[in-house]
């Protein structure tokens, strides 16, 4: 690239976990990479000493293959996640009539659902034994060396092979995990609500497999991680930059470099500094990336581009409370249905996390909530009556909610932050400009994908531009873009036969 500062192997662009695992893993193997953050944001942002949430802070993915294998390469043994003992309580499922703590053992788990619905015992056993079956066989396929998502008649013959291991996953694509049950019943919508939150895919869409797979992450402990995943993050960067990259992260980029169909570098905005690159590594989605490469994509992959159309997206109301505001018997995390005949959407179906409390006993509850995109893309209106509709529906949750107040923010409404400890509203600067972010989407599941479970591919219409991004295996949510990393990671490994041969050498020894 002309007017290169410096040139680097590989060029990871933007933030999210597993582009950072990418560069890391390469940086390991020998590549010259360097990482530039670029918009991405961080999981939380900061407001009177509290860390309030933009997403999810659990870690969905920490017992996956993948991430094993992820940690294991990068020697992450500092990665010590808060998991709770056998016998104390994952998360709950709160229903007007029911409620379950969720443990990691399998009997004390069934004893919770025979209590709540003891006319049900022998199928729920039955059912939990197939989840668990059927999650077994798929760490199975997935710890299999194979490309996520396939590219080509070589590559899609290695996938087949590989979920081969998995024989009753054909199988599970159109069958009804849950046709034991009665229709219309409260065990469907209860074992429903937890699994809507964990893929990247249509949430209504889900097929018997994925909701095996949701529940075996969930009853795995789904733990929140030393540091969060920030520090996570973090120390991902740290991994790049002991390896000898590159860390950029506060620059933001202005142009993606493309000659002759090849991406060949960026150029930082501001500065006008250019750094040249061999691959380019990227957690955005297709569309950024292709505005920032200002090229016209071919008619095939914008064919592909529009059946990544978003169906719900993901808003979060952070509500801080004082010292006991926060019920005794209330899990770390909960699943709250406050109506089963309604569609489990909007503020009629929660994710409510909570934080450890800080030296003043004030505590995080951020609720999490799927907005249906159709509404979502009414704008302002809509999205100012979203904070109190839910404010609303987690004083239901949680009783005498409204004594305890503190304060009250979401990062996606553009509203500020209602501060009832001090009666006024002031705007948080950690957040995107006092603008409202954007909120992550859940796709709409692809009417071919592979295996049912992916998206894009893993290359865009420019040679040497790697998406690990929620849309390339979107069916298993975060594990899918772990999955696509190291897909990305091998396929650059492979284009450099001295990378190999020192991959041979050192893969598995300690930096």
């Amino acid at each position: 690239m002309k007017g290169a500062r410096s040139h680097y192997d590989v060029l990871v662009l933007g933030a999210a976990i597993p582009a950072l695992a990418a560069g890391a893993l390469l940086a390991r193997r020998g590549f010259r990479v360097a990482w530039v953050r670029h918009d991405a944001l961080p999981n939380t942002y900061q407001w009177d000493e509290l860390a309030l949430r933009r997403a999810p802070e659990s870690a969905s993915f920490v017992d996956s293959p993948a991430w094993k294998q992820i940690a294991s390469d990068l020697s992450l043994p500092a990665l010590a996640p808060r998991r709770a003992a056998a016998d104390a309580v994952l998360a709950q499922l709160v229903l007007p009539r029911h409620r379950v703590d969720l443990r990691s053992d399998r009997d004390a788990l069934l004893a919770e659902f025979e209590r709540e619905f003891p006319e049900l015992r022998r199928p729920t056993e039955d059912l939990f034994g197939r989840v668990s079956s059927v999650s077994q066989e798929l760490d199975r396929a997935l710890a299999e060396d194979a490309p996520w998502p396939p590219d080509g008649f070589f590559a899609r013959r290695a996938l087949k092979k590989a979920l081969a291991k998995a024989p009753s996953w054909p199988s599970l694509l159109d069958a009804d995990l849950l046709a034991d049950f009665p229709e219309g019943h409260d065990f469907r919508t209860a074992f429903h609500a937890l699994a809507r939150f964990w893929p990247d895919t249509d949430p209504d869409a889900m097929f018997a497999a994925q909701l095996a797979r949701s529940w075996s992450v969930a009853l795995s402990g789904m733990p929140v991680l030393d540091g969060g995943r920030d520090g996570l993050a973090r120390l991902l960067g740290e991994r790049i930059a002991q390896f000898g990259g590159d860390v950029r992260d506060r620059e933001r980029v202005r142009e993606l470099v493309v000659e002759r169909g090849r991406v060949v570098g960026v150029r930082f905005d501001v500065t006008d500094e250019a750094l040249g690159c061999a691959h380019c590594i990227t957690s955005m989605s297709a569309a950024s990336a292709l505005a920032l490469a200002r090229i016209e994509a071919p008619p095939a992959f914008l064919d592909q581009l529009s059946l990544a159309e978003p169906v719900y997206s993901r808003y979060a109301l952070n509500v801080v409370v004082g010292a006991g505001g926060v019920p005794p018997g209330l899990a770390s995390r909960a699943y709250v249905v406050l109506d089963t005949r309604r569609p489990m959407s909007e503020e009629n179906l929660l994710l409510i996390e909570q934080s450890l409390p800080d030296p003043l006993g004030r505590t995080v509850l951020t609720a999490h909530a799927l907005l249906p995109r159709a509404v979502v893309d009414e704008g302002a209106p809509y999205l100012a009556r979203v904070r109190r509709r839910v404010l609303e529906a987690v004083s239901r949750a949680i009783p005498f909610l409204s004594k305890n107040l503190l304060a009250l923010d979401s990062p996606h409404d553009g509203l500020d932050l209602e501060d009832h400890a001090r009666d006024l509203v002031t705007r948080v600067p950690a957040r995107w400009d006092g603008q409202p972010e954007p909120m992550s989407s859940m796709l709409r599941r692809w009417p071919d994908a592979f295996a049912g479970v992916c998206g894009l591919p893993l290359r865009g219409p420019i040679d040497n531009l790697w998406f690990v991004n929620q849309a390339v295996v979107p069916g298993f949510g975060e594990e899918g873009a772990l999955l696509a990393a190291l897909s990305a990671v091998r396929e650059v490994t492979r284009s450099d036969p001295s990378k190999l041969r020192l991959r041979r050498e050192v893969w598995r020894k300690a930096p």
